[in-house]
């Protein structure tokens, strides 16, 4: 890093608090301080941790030009939410963008990807266009590390899946933004029937795994954890305004509490290493939002050898929803049957090797794939260049040399002619 102090800028309290907590672990020789509301760190810091709102919020009283001085480099965590307003407050009034700086700007996210937005006011240091990115912001990617190579690697846990099907339609459901409109999607998923199934599958494949379970809204996470609690399982709800999250998130990451259902806090930047199920009861369209949310199953813990995602498939006629496959490229109707996944997106790769001429876009259950080729396969050519002459019929020779179809009654004159070939 530059020489200088470095600025740390997180939007969430336990992002900042986790950020102190390691800047301060693997290098005790740093003095870092806290920007964050009555907070203020100390003129001698090494590291300034502060939360975006704090600095970046119109009026701030440190949106100032002695506070910059010193800063050479800027650390944005989360950064796919740069170019919200006071993130960009930040960085302008910092100057880091301007091309004469000599400032270092670096940002850190598992989900660089966000939808353009339209540039406001007179901001003079991104580029000319009405419509800005983040590459308006970033000049380029200078590291990347795909959560496959990282499983295979040893970094993050294995994660095995599990595909649940509901009986709940969200055709009807309203689309804002990319994603379910919350108020309405709730209504549709915050039932007694589908928080029952919930509980169900988490008994039948995760019982006894510290689970974190996405819900919609804050009541559908208080009926989920009352339905846990119902089932004689320690359950809590949370969500950002809870007086007690600090609290219940000690509970959890010690144990007492053994499933937390969490409405819109814990998708970003959580490092509770100890949780080894994720349940989807929220479901999504958004691949961003989703590999946030399974990423906070994926740290290293000791004894914990994977981590199980439970996907809750609900109707949805117009796309298919983000599931656990979706990760890595694979059909996000294929059903993992609690397969690895690393694991079933090689079996699938050796396949589509193996048969270069058939689409796997329709398998939905790993543990049928040589089912799958059959069934498929039995409509590509014939082998023998005498049958394809012959007929127009898809024939497929078998191992021990003959010729078989699936056939109905008006090919049997067909059928009998070629008996002789």
């Amino acid at each position: 890093l530059l020489p200088g102090k470095m600025l740390f800028v997180a939007h969430r309290d336990e992002l900042i608090e986790q950020a102190i907590e390691k800047i301060e672990l693997w290098n005790p020789s740093l003095k870092v301080g806290l920007e964050k509301a009555e907070d203020h760190a100390a003129p001698d810091c090494d590291v300034i941790v502060a939360c975006n709102a704090s600095i970046g919020r119109d009026g701030s009283a440190h949106r100032m030009a002695n506070f910059w001085d010193d800063i050479s480099t800027i650390v944005v965590d989360e950064c796919h939410h740069v170019l919200g307003d006071s993130y960009m407050n930040i960085l302008e009034e910092s100057g880091v963008l301007k091309p004469e700086s000599k400032k270092l700007l670096v940002g850190l996210t598992a989900t660089p990807k966000r939808k353009n937005t339209v540039r406001k006011g007179e901001a003079t240091t991104l580029d000319d266009d009405d419509i800005i990115s983040l590459k308006s912001v970033f000049q380029k990617i200078s590291y990347t590390y795909p959560i496959r190579k990282a499983i295979k690697d040893g970094y993050l846990v294995r994660l095995k899946g599990f595909r649940v099907s509901t009986t709940t339609s969200l055709d009807g459901i309203k689309v804002v933004g990319g994603d379910f409109q919350a108020d309405q999607l709730s209504d549709a998923v915050n039932t007694p029937e589908r928080n029952a199934l919930v509980v169900k599958a988490w008994k039948e494949h995760a019982a006894g795994r510290q689970t974190l379970v996405y819900t919609v809204t804050v009541q559908h996470a208080k009926d989920l954890a009352e339905m846990f609690l119902h089932n004689g399982v320690m359950a809590q709800p949370i969500d950002g305004k809870d007086p007690l999250r600090k609290e219940k998130l000690e509970w959890f990451e010690a144990g007492s509490v053994q499933v937390l259902c969490n409405c819109a806090l814990l998708t970003e930047g959580l490092d509770i290493t100890n949780i080894s199920c994720i349940a989807l009861a929220k479901p999504t369209r958004s691949g961003s939002a989703y590999t946030q949310m399974v990423g906070r199953g994926t740290r290293l813990h000791a004894g914990k050898e994977d981590c199980i995602v439970l996907d809750f498939a609900d109707n949805y006629k117009r796309c298919s929803l983000v599931t656990l496959p979706s990760l890595l490229g694979l059909s996000p109707t294929l059903d993992l049957q609690g397969t690895d996944l690393v694991k079933a997106a090689e079996a699938i790769e050796t396949a589509q090797e193996k048969y270069p001429g058939i689409s796997f876009e329709g398998l939905t259950d790993i543990t049928k794939i040589k089912a799958y080729v059959e069934s498929v396969d039995l409509f590509a050519n014939p082998y023998d260049e005498e049958i394809l002459a012959n007929s127009k019929l898809a024939w497929m020779k078998a191992a021990d040399g003959s010729f078989v179809l699936t056939r109905s009654e008006e090919h049997t004159s067909e059928l009998q002619s070629l008996r002789h070939l």
